[in-house]
């Protein structure tokens, strides 16, 4: 019988991922609820991994471009690049390691009926949760503001998740984002909100249906 625990399998020596709900979708996808089982290979952090190879990269020529001067140069720059040369070495290992191991992290859902695994893979080894679907809490929808630090707009969140007590076992079954103006700009003030949270809110409906869990809260369009 599966545990609602979660179970640790090491690979490499003892891993811990980022405990943020995972999600059941892939971008500018919606999953209907009457499509499960479902199984999502997903790698979180492929953008940011791309940001350090291109950084580390950029410096790692830098860093070829000074040896080379180094090498052809013959006063006495050696002498006088040398510890920065190293400091750059440095620089261009880290930067290409981080970027390996965000490349490497790996998040894989398996939704069903019944229950519900994730795995959270990375270069240090995976963090595997496992537990029932009739363990969880219920399906939240929720919807809130963002402001922008400029405070002339803002980002509106539309949200479904499936709550559970352990934060690592919460999954993100729907999200939909709009930046709209905020109430101190000068541009026309926000529209009718209410396309998305009706949306969301009939989702929620659904997945609560199919998965036989209540429904945490439903919010009124604005």
């Amino acid at each position: 019988m599966i545990s609602g625990s979660s179970k640790i399998i090491k690979k490499m020596g003892h891993a811990r991922y980022l405990t943020m709900p995972i999600q059941a979708f892939r971008e500018g996808e919606e999953f209907n609820p009457s499509t499960l089982p479902i199984r999502i290979d997903s790698r979180p952090r492929r953008t940011l991994a791309w940001t350090f190879f291109a950084i580390g990269g950029f410096f790692l020529f830098g860093l070829i471009m000074i040896y080379i001067e180094t090498i052809y140069d013959l006063g006495n720059s050696e002498e006088s690049w040398g510890r920065f040369m190293i400091f750059l070495t440095i620089l261009v290992a880290a930067l290409l390691f981080a970027g390996a191991m965000a490349w490497k992290r790996t998040d894989v859902l398996e939704l069903k009926k019944e229950r519900v695994r994730i795995e959270r893979h990375g270069m240090f080894g995976t963090v595997s949760n496992q537990a029932l679907l009739s363990e969880y809490q219920g399906i939240r929808a929720s919807s809130r503001y963002i402001e922008d630090s400029e405070v002339t707009s803002g980002t509106t969140h539309w949200e479904i998740e499936l709550v559970h007590n352990d934060p690592r076992l919460c999954i993100l079954l729907f999200c939909k984002s709009r930046d709209e103006p905020s109430e101190y700009s000068a541009n026309p003030e926000p529209g009718d909100r209410r396309d998305w949270t009706d949306h969301m809110n009939l989702l929620a409906r659904q997945w609560s249906h199919e998965l036989d869990l209540p429904l945490l809260n439903i919010e009124i369009g604005r």
